[in-house]
């Protein structure tokens, strides 16, 4: 998904394991001594030192074949990238999210169908896998998921029981109790830049058009293919929609002039307002461990060891102790490279997704959660949660604000929430906007 300081995944297969792989390439070019440069494009820059690492640990155990790795990402727009690199200088791998941009590419991509870690995949993880044919051509990189992060420390501090958060009543009352204290003064001497509950970065129309909207549009749609192909938005939560909104910025140091929640951005929610204690929550996810990381590394006090998450628990109850969970983003192979590159390229993918040592690179060194057969993750508070949620079914789908009309769910959904919290669009009004704008575009 967008703007995240995404954390993303990636395997890797040992040779002794290779011999297991013989059903998707063991006759291939990385098997056989043929000499073969396959090049991967990725929009993961924050894990690009990790997949180059991945890619020198094959290229050891297979000297005959090369890889280089390109990650584009921070300002630099990817997709404009990739459009370019392959007009000019195709590469055999990359990397997509969402069923707008396959069906995109669908035409250049390889059947992958038939690959050995399809069947080793929750069927929801390949739902913008699929193209319109019904065949698989995006192999999920990584799954991620998102609720509320919370500083569990300042929480138990002012008597809350944690536990009791899994629900929208438990965590109303948690809340209710926090923003009691910090107003009464009781947890200024212990944590003496604490101002608010929590933060709301409005200026960020992903969180609030992606984020916000993806358990909105659960309620509409069934999967990410349903939601790209209907015409009409029923938006059937929107007053669910309103009160997650308004219960957000309740809680916030602005409740009482929102307005300013426009120029709150994900930097000064975050690394300035969560990270240094001065909100005890934030609607954020599994992306932000690098940066919880990065600052544990200048403070003596671990922000790690107080940091949990709890479900995205909806305001009608509806999705109590669930939490939102998606293949962040998918690696497709260019089926005009050639039979060698192609082969290679299957070979290396299965390679990196099945061993152990792969596996831990992916994890260690990207950060990956692998969503192949039991998700595996770093051992985390918020890693977790979200491999909790994938192996016992407690997800919501995460895939559907990016199977919308293409830029709707930012520029369209987003932009409307920021009228409505600076007062200068009522909700009947951001409803019908956001409703009519779907139907629209899904016309061009």
């Amino acid at each position: 998904m967008k703007l995240k300081k995404v954390v993303a995944s990636f395997l890797a297969l040992s040779v002794s394991t290779s011999v297991l792989l013989t059903g998707c390439g063991s006759n291939n070019s990385a098997n056989n001594g043929d000499k073969v440069t396959i090049s991967v494009m990725d929009h993961k820059i924050e894990a690009d030192s990790g997949l180059k690492k991945l890619a020198d640990t094959y290229e050891k155990a297979h000297p005959n074949v090369k890889i280089n790795v390109e990650s584009v990402g921070g300002s630099t727009d990817y997709g404009a990238s990739l459009k370019a690199k392959m007009a000019s200088d195709p590469v055999t791998i990359f990397n997509y999210s969402g069923l707008g941009q396959l069906d995109t590419w669908q035409d250049q991509l390889v059947d992958l169908s038939d690959q050995p870690w399809v069947s080793k995949c929750k069927s929801f993880c390949l739902e913008s896998a699929k193209g319109s044919d019904g065949k698989v051509y995006g192999m999920p990189m990584n799954i991620e998921g998102y609720g509320f992060l919370i500083n569990r420390a300042i929480f138990e501090d002012a008597g809350v029981d944690v536990n009791s958060m899994w629900t929208f009543k438990g965590q109303k009352e948690g809340f209710d109790k926090l923003k009691a204290k910090i107003e009464s003064g009781a947890m200024k001497e212990k944590y003496p830049q604490l101002t608010a509950v929590m933060e709301l970065p409005a200026k960020e129309t992903w969180v609030l058009g992606d984020h916000m909207l993806q358990p909105i549009l659960d309620k509409d749609f069934k999967s990410s293919r349903e939601a790209y192909n209907a015409k009409t938005l029923p938006l059937s939560g929107a007053d669910v929609y309103k009160k997650l909104v308004d219960f957000q910025a309740s809680y916030t140091s602005n409740a009482n002039s929102l307005s300013n929640l426009n120029a709150i951005d994900y930097t000064a929610s975050f690394d300035s307002g969560f990270l240094l204690e001065k909100v005890a929550c934030v609607q954020q996810g599994s992306w932000t461990i690098p940066s919880i990381k990065e600052q544990d590394e200048k403070s003596s006090e671990k922000m790690m060891d107080k940091v949990d998450m709890i479900p995205y628990n909806l305001p009608d109850g509806s999705t109590d102790g669930r939490y939102v969970v998606f293949p962040g983003q998918f690696w497709v192979i260019n089926k005009k490279a050639d039979e060698k590159q192609i082969a290679a390229a299957k070979d290396f993918l299965n390679w990196a997704y099945q061993s152990d040592e792969g596996s831990k690179i992916l994890i260690e060194d990207c950060g990956f959660i692998l969503p192949f057969g039991e998700a595996k993750a770093n051992d985390n508070k918020i890693n977790q949660r979200v491999v909790d949620a994938y192996n016992n079914n407690k997800t919501i789908q995460g895939d559907l604000s990016l199977a919308g009309p293409d830029t709707w769910s930012m520029d369209v959904a987003g932009a409307a929430v920021q009228k409505y919290i600076s007062g200068s669009a009522t909700w009947d009004q951001v409803v019908k906007e956001v409703k009519d704008r779907w139907a629209e575009m899904r016309k061009k």
